[in-house]
């Protein structure tokens, strides 16, 4: 029954008995009057509230709905120096060689290794809950055939990308490193021969492609990242704080090269 209703039926009944009680139905229809104003003021709040859920959750849907993007590698743009705006260079043996080429698909990143190894690396911190994929571009035109990432004495490879990933102050970093292999099937999960070797890190390789069958060709690539590292490590992450591209053929004395173009995480493959 509708607030205004329950008034009308207080002050009828009211009237009806007017009586010797004439003070009690004043006061009757002013406490009703009270409660009716009160009801209606409660409708209002309550409608009011539930304006302003709907329009969140609208918002919710509206951003869950929208692609999201977050920019790591933008070859675009940059200048003619080797190392990209906001990338660090370390080079750990040999001489490091890197161009910005122009390719079929635009500015691309080269890197060439010649018994050499070196990386640039970039700090950031990507929710991987939000934007799960990361997305790449590649090209491998020198391969150090005799490369094997599972054993110390022939680790290299003409292309690593590598993610960190948050941890707790106790625990140590994990690592994910996304590589094209030389002999290892494309799929292949385990541990690096490196990884052995460091400490307090816990580095884990995934085979994207292998061997020459590809080379020569550009790539785009996709891998849910968040899946990738419950596989690896049997958790779920939070988020990625950094990664590095890695090229080295100083094991096997050897060349490499590989050539790369954009590079971002997304919510969406």
């Amino acid at each position: 029954m509708d607030p205004t209703e329950i008034d009308s039926h207080v002050f009828l009944v009211a009237n009806d008995n007017q009586g010797g009680h004439a003070d009690a139905s004043g006061e009757a229809f002013v406490y009703n009057h009270q409660v009716n104003t009160i009801l209606k003021q409660s409708l209002l709040l309550i409608s009011f509230i539930g304006t302003i859920v709907v329009s969140l959750c609208l918002q919710f849907v509206s951003l869950r709905a929208t692609p999201i993007e977050v920019p790591v590698l933008e070859v675009e743009g940059q200048s003619d120096q080797a190392t990209p705006q906001g990338w660090e260079l370390t080079t750990h043996h040999g001489t490091a060689e890197l161009a910005i080429v122009s390719q079929e698909i635009g500015p691309a990143l080269k890197l060439h290794a010649d018994k050499s190894s070196f990386f640039i690396q970039k700090e950031f911190n990507v929710d991987l809950r939000l934007t799960p994929w990361l997305v790449w571009q590649w090209k491998i035109t020198a391969l150090p055939k005799q490369g094997d990432f599972t054993r110390t004495e022939q680790d290299d490879q003409p292309a690593q990308l590598i993610l960190a990933f948050s941890k707790r102050f106790w625990e140590i970093r994990k690592c994910v490193s996304y590589i094209w292999g030389n002999t290892a099937p494309i799929g292949t999960m385990e541990d690096t021969a490196a990884g052995a070797f460091l400490p307090l890190i816990d580095v884990k390789a995934v085979v994207v492609r292998s061997g020459e069958r590809d080379m020569d060709t550009w790539i785009s690539e996709s891998r849910n990242v968040f899946e990738d590292y419950k596989q690896l490590y049997g958790k779920e992450p939070e988020s990625v704080v950094g990664i590095r591209i890695h090229i080295n053929s100083q094991h096997t004395e050897a060349q490499a090269e590989s050539l790369w173009g954009r590079i971002a995480f997304k919510s969406t493959p």
